[in-house]
């Protein structure tokens, strides 16, 4: 069986060549590090009052300004649960989301079922001002994301070696309101399953204007060695001596660091497992006379010389969205079937070459754009190039909409 889409075209980027040398090992003295680093692994937010952070208890212990989940993602943000396959389950506490006035605040809970963050996931930080972008790396300057020198560095200490990555300011804050652009970190490969992953800036980065940027006051007494009235700073001190002998192995050294956190990334049953569970249900059930519940409602024959038939009607696969559109999860967190499902209209051309050939065709299953649905794109306009395609290929394509 084959994928398609349609897509817009895209223009190859001159980061192709950069990245190319994508990836650049640590010196193999460091090692052992992957097995020692466990960053604040015993924290979770606590009720207790803190200068270190605005309203602390509810935010991370980094936090500079009152964007105060950032730096995200982060291990400080995270519990231990033993369960996961990472160690770890995200830990956001509720309502801590900015939204606008008047707005419902986000639910968090699907959140925190996650036992890191997104393999993809851009890093972002809020320093409630700009970075020059001297320190920065765009899509041209990706390999310098690498190199030694780089002010901005980023580590996966599971594989130990340096990821590399775009740095930019947020191009979508309001106009003239540089106190609310994020600092972002986008890794230009997905980090692997359940790798801890360890982003370090020097303080001889500045602002536009040459001034130091704002410090964070938590890492800044982790790094000086200051007390700390947050008590998630106290208990994770054991583990940032050990982060800052690694960063230092890096040419990265302590007091030249103006921040050093980690985060964990979600691990593969996490991120994949929900997915394949249902694939795997629907491949079952596929096997079944009557388990997918299928109507014909019409039937075209010869529309023209590249097609020798339409078909046209609804089935009823197997549904995983409660009356809410959400999944929901059993205790081992397999997402659970609901007893009642809706059905979903399909279209299938067959092409003509079916009729003279009299044999198993290749299946296609087309993907469309999110605004058109699969019917308007096997018969409408772009009709006149699926046919052709399906003709020369084939090929039976088969679409339904986006569900």
């Amino acid at each position: 069986m084959l994928l398609a889409a349609c897509s817009d075209d895209v223009a190859v980027s001159p980061a192709d060549a950069a990245v190319s040398a994508a990836t650049a090992d640590v010196p193999s003295d460091t090692a052992a590090f992957s097995d020692a680093l466990d960053v604040a692994s015993d924290l979770s937010p606590v009720d207790a009052a803190s200068k270190d952070a605005p309203d602390a208890p509810r935010c991370n212990p980094l936090a500079i300004t009152d964007d105060c989940l950032l730096p995200w993602p982060s291990d400080l943000l995270t519990r231990p649960d033993p369960s996961t396959p990472t160690g770890r389950r995200l830990n956001l506490p509720e309502n801590v989301l900015q939204v606008a006035p008047g707005r419902v605040n986000v639910d968090v809970t699907p959140f925190n079922r996650a036992d890191g963050a997104p393999s993809t996931a851009p890093i972002l930080v809020h320093f409630g001002e700009l970075v020059a972008p001297e320190f920065l790396a765009d899509y041209t300057q990706t390999a310098r994301s690498l190199e030694a020198t780089s002010a901005i560095a980023l580590f996966d200490l599971t594989h130990m070696r340096r990821v590399p990555f775009l740095a930019e300011m947020d191009a979508n804050r309001i106009a003239g309101a540089t106190d609310r652009a994020a600092l972002i970190i986008r890794p230009l490969e997905p980090l692997p399953f359940g790798a801890r992953v360890v982003v370090a800036i020097r303080r001889a980065v500045r602002t536009p204007g040459g001034t130091p940027l704002r410090p964070s006051s938590g890492f800044v007494a982790l790094r000086d060695r200051t007390p700390s009235t947050d008590p998630r700073i106290e208990a994770a001190r054991p583990d940032y001596e050990t982060l800052f002998s690694f960063l230092a192995t890096q040419g990265y050294a302590r007091d030249d660091l103006h921040l050093a956190f980690s985060y964990t990334v979600a691990s593969e049953r996490h991120v994949l497992g929900p997915i394949v569970a249902m694939r795997s249900e629907v491949i079952r059930r596929a096997g079944i006379a009557g388990q997918i519940p299928f109507t014909i409602e019409r039937v075209q024959d010869a529309p023209n010389s590249n097609v020798a038939r339409i078909v046209t009607g609804t089935f009823t696969p197997p549904g995983w969205l409660d009356a809410r559109n959400t999944i929901t999860f059993a205790a081992d967190g397999t997402p659970e079937i609901q007893p009642m499902s809706p059905s979903y209209p399909f279209t299938m051309v067959i092409p003509a070459r079916a009729m003279r050939e009299r044999r198993p065709l290749p299946l296609v299953m087309f993907g469309h754009g999110v605004f058109g649905t699969g019917r308007d794109y096997l018969t409408g306009d772009i009709a006149r190039v699926i046919h052709p395609l399906a003709e020369q290929a084939g090929a039976v394509v088969v679409a339904t909409d986006w569900i």
